[in-house]
């Protein structure tokens, strides 16, 4: 069986295009992804030429950037704004998909060059099936078209950089390949904090691959000079805003609440322990039902999580070496679950029976050792991950150079059998891709063919509740810049509802300022809120007499929020001036006066 590399090149990009669109469109009217909302509120900063807003210690500033290109193109409506965000994701994937495609390249005519007679000529498209389906497999099941993370573009800039360092190891050594590889290296850390740490490792084999020509060195040096020059922008800004030499916060937030455990209701509930004190603990306004007030000095939307960095100001990490140990092995054991069943196990399978057969024994370390520069950096990511919090998410780009070099290790003698096993192996991963049964215990993907159908229907075909809210507020009169209260917390979404339509969701997408809320949630059965669930359910607003709603409202009103919503719907002797939302299923109240009179009508 033989097929042209074009065709299969082809056939590959069209079936990503369209399983990318399917994840893209499938999630259209919504984000459900946290981050995603403090990159929002760093592109309207830009937008409205507040660049000190967009210095933030949790993110990176990349991806807000491309929020505000694509916004200043489009200029879309409330209720397109969500769905131009998905555009700009599957963008990103297929931007993604070429970085992958020119490392893929460089990986075969590498393979090539440094294939002998004595071994299995493979043919290309054997390479392209193996390696495309590693890519929609990573794309698709980890990271996640629909997700909305930056974790896509993070992939992207590594896979440019391994197809750099591919050019290197074959010996094209020149100014451009190493002056573009310092440049990916900077766009990749002006996207994620995490690659920093990647981009030296990457550095580094680019300085050892090219130190035995003082040619190569030189090369080197000048890679790390343009990664430098690219970075320095938010470097400097970040060791400004903290007084101090770093390349992000987003490190030590994950090192307290994952090593040191610092419990995540820390805002609210507060902390003092072996961490330190908080220096900046949320200012409790209202004692029960429990009112917290956060109109400032944190910036976005929902200042509570736009800037961990500022709420976690007085802690210092102690890296327990007993709690890394042990996140190491729960990371492993689960890491180890998604690697065995990914693809229905066909993954691991498949190089099982490969290195068996190339009956090399321990020469296979060696023959995976060739690839040790594109296995370190990937490696040390997932074990930087590993001792914090791992998710699927972000292994996605590295765990598919590393099944890629893993493949392209294999030695087989050139005999006919060697050549069916690869060449059955190849036809195996994208069956197992398109399988409807999944083994792993992942987030299932749309790639069924009940879900192309999505494709062709309308767009308002989905209901799009964050607009519908936000659209309801503003015929009501509320305005961009607002401040709201919500009698729940504001990471609550409706009961039932996959779309996110939380105050934090719909607050970012009609850039209004949440500025108070209650600590309260109708159902806290995440483990984070679970110890504290009678506490928080006695904070229901509608279950406190009058006379405590009504002292509870005045407190919120000199916060300086225009309104105070509900997800729940008013009942009992305080129901006087509220009102349904919209269609939605939430209610507000005017918190000034003069503005509930001049809108009633």
């Amino acid at each position: 069986m033989k097929f042209s590399s074009s065709t299969i090149r082809i056939f590959f990009w069209c079936a990503s295009a369209l399983f990318g669109a399917v994840q893209a469109w499938s999630s259209r009217m919504s984000i459900a992804d946290w981050d995603i909302i403090r990159f929002v509120d760093m592109s309207n900063y830009l937008l409205k030429g507040e660049w000190s807003g967009i210095v933030n210690g949790t993110s990176n500033p990349l991806l807000a950037f491309l929020f505000a290109l694509i916004m200043v193109v489009l200029r879309p409506s409330v209720y397109w704004y969500f769905p131009t965000v998905h555009l700009l994701m599957f963008l990103i994937f297929l931007f993604t998909l070429w970085c992958f495609d020119f490392f893929l390249r460089q990986m075969i005519l590498l393979h090539r060059h440094q294939n002998s007679a004595e071994q299995l000529y493979v043919p290309d498209w054997v390479w392209m099936t193996i390696a495309y389906t590693l890519f929609l497999w990573s794309s698709l099941t980890l990271i996640r078209v629909s997700l909305t993370n930056v974790d896509m573009l993070v992939a992207a800039f590594f896979y440019l950089a391994a197809g750099l360092l591919l050019r290197i190891c074959d010996g094209k050594v020149g100014w451009s390949t190493y002056l573009a590889l310092g440049s990916v290296l900077g766009l990749g850390y002006l996207t994620k904090a995490i690659m920093f740490p990647v981009s030296l490792l990457c550095l580094g084999a680019a300085f050892f691959m090219g130190a035995p020509t003082r040619r190569g060195a030189v090369y080197a040096l000048g890679a790390t000079v343009i990664f430098v020059a690219v970075s320095t922008p938010v470097l400097a800004a970040l060791s400004l805003k903290f007084g101090g030499s770093t390349f992000g916060g987003s490190g030590k937030f994950n090192v307290l609440i994952d090593i040191d455990r610092v419990p995540t209701t820390f805002p609210w509930k507060g902390y003092e322990g072996p961490s330190g004190t908080l220096l900046h603990p949320l200012h409790r306004i209202f004692d029960l039902p429990a009112t917290y007030e956060f109109a400032r000095p944190v910036g976005g939307s929902y200042p509570i999580s736009y800037d961990f960095t500022y709420w976690i100001e007085g802690l210092t990490p102690h890296y327990l070496p007993e709690q890394i140990a042990k996140n190491l092995a729960a990371n492993f054991i689960v890491t180890g679950r998604w690697l065995v069943l990914g693809l229905n196990g066909s993954i691991i399978a498949s190089l099982f029976l490969l290195f068996w057969v190339s009956g090399r024994r321990l020469l296979i370390l060696k023959d995976v050792a060739t690839f040790w520069f594109l296995l370190l950096p990937s490696l040390a990511t997932l074990a930087l991950y590993g001792i914090l919090h791992i998710s699927p998410r972000f292994m996605g780009g590295f765990l598919a150079v590393i099944f890629t070099c893993l493949f392209f290790s294999v030695k087989l003698p050139p005999t006919l059998e060697a050549r069916r096993l690869f060449s059955g192996v190849a036809l195996l991963l994208p069956l197992m891709f398109v399988s409807p049964h999944r083994l792993d215990d992942l987030a299932e993907i749309r790639t069924d063919l009940s879900s192309l159908g999505d494709l062709l229907r309308p767009l308002s075909a989905k209901r799009n509740r964050n607009a519908e809210i936000v659209e309801g507020l503003q015929a009501l009169g509320l305005r961009p810049g607002d401040g709201i209260a919500s009698l729940e917390l504001s990471t609550n979404p409706e009961k039932g509802e996959e779309d996110y339509a939380g105050p934090a969701f719909w607050a970012c997408l009609g850039q209004f300022r949440l500025v108070a809320e209650v600590f309260y949630v109708s159902d806290p059965h995440t483990p984070d809120l679970m110890p504290l669930r009678q506490e928080i359910l006695d904070n229901n607003f509608w279950d406190a007499d009058i006379e405590r709603q009504e002292k509870m409202i005045d407190a919120l009103a000199k916060t300086g929020a225009r309104v105070l919503v509900s997800l729940q719907q008013p009942h009992g002797p305080g129901t006087i001036g509220w009102r349904k939302i919209g269609n939605s299923d939430y209610y507000m109240r005017w918190l000034e006066p003069q503005s509930a009179a001049s809108h009633d009508g």
